[in-house]
């Protein structure tokens, strides 16, 4: 009698769980658009709230917030440029980094690792050919470059393509290990990481589950990556790694493959400046950015075939053909 009470109670207790509604969950609610308006509100509020830490930076070590104000100032030695790295470190945490972790850990919540799909561990090989992917697609990025220096802009985004490119080109002056090292971190890796966060995991995902569509959805998180850039001579070639970073997160239902690649695609770049200076610095004051018609051709078709190679072996992963 006693075992059967028991019984009798662990079922009723059951069914009662069972027929609980789980807690409602206000982020399921919203719409895609309103999603992606709410993360980027998100993100100007951490771009603004990293500008005040870097002008804090820059007073604690002495250069002054002058020098972030003027645009002609540029880091003259290892000191400097160690600061001016750790102003650009801080402000992409606050702008990219921490907001989507905020975002993911109090409006998704308890399936955030799900819905962003870290949870799913990469394949090396998915991470080797996704990699090498990029690098065999470099001469398309390079002749849409071509094809993007053909757009007019007007004078104040030149301006500011001009002062981006400076900065970039100074952070990239690298004379000791420790500057090569910590350069790789904030220029590589710490971006690969947030923005696959944001542009992969949060916005893509939210077009996916509001569009039902995943071409769109990577469309356009591709399109808004290369506009947040706020590079307009090179949104043809970023918007090409947008998307491409997409069809690896669509293929490999993991995040991680999309930041490795992202990580080694900055890494290269970091890599050939500091091994290579004398001949990158020759590459830009006298580009020849020319594709010929058969390199593009081969690299159309090598891009083709290796991408179908990696949708069709991460299908075979994600869904196994069942022996009956």
């Amino acid at each position: 009698m006693a075992g059967s009470f028991i019984f009798t109670a662990k079922v009723r207790f059951r069914s009662k769980s069972m027929n609980e509604r789980p807690p409602f969950n206000f982020f399921d609610s919203l719409p895609a658009i309103a999603q992606i308006i709410l993360l980027l509100l998100a993100m100007v509020l951490g771009l603004f709230i990293g500008q005040l830490a870097g002008l804090g930076l820059a007073e604690l070590s002495g250069l002054g917030r002058e020098m972030l104000s003027d645009p002609s100032w540029k880091p003259s030695d290892s000191f400097e440029r160690t600061i001016y790295r750790s102003i650009a470190l801080v402000g992409h945490l606050f702008t990219f980094l921490i907001p989507a972790l905020l975002y993911a850990r109090f409006l998704i919540r308890d399936h955030r690792r799900s819905y962003m799909q870290t949870n799913n561990r990469p394949q090396p090989w998915q991470l080797f050919y996704g990699s090498f992917w990029i690098i065999v697609a470099f001469p398309v990025a390079q002749y849409l470059y071509v094809l993007n220096q053909g757009i007019p802009l007007p004078k104040w985004a030149t301006s500011l393509e001009d002062s981006t490119n400076e900065l970039i080109q100074a952070l990239l002056v690298m004379e000791t290990p420790f500057e090569f090292l910590f350069t790789l971190f904030v220029m590589a890796l710490v971006p690969a990481v947030g923005e696959e966060f944001i542009f992969r995991g949060l916005i893509q995902r939210f077009l996916e589950k509001g569009s039902q569509n995943s071409h769109i959805a990577i469309l356009i998180s591709a399109t808004i990556f290369s506009a947040f850039h706020f590079q307009f001579e090179g949104f043809l070639p970023r918007l090409m790694l947008g998307l491409m970073l997409g069809y690896l997160f669509f293929w490999t239902r993991s995040l991680w493959v999309p930041i490795f690649v992202h990580f080694i695609y900055n890494g290269l770049q970091v890599a050939a400046a500091y091994f290579a200076p004398e001949a990158i610095g020759e590459a830009a004051e006298n580009p020849d950015l020319s594709v010929e018609t058969y390199q593009l051709i081969l690299a159309l078709g090598l891009t083709f075939l290796l991408g179908y190679y990696i949708r069709s072996r991460s299908q075979q992963l994600l869904n196994p053909p069942t022996n009956e």
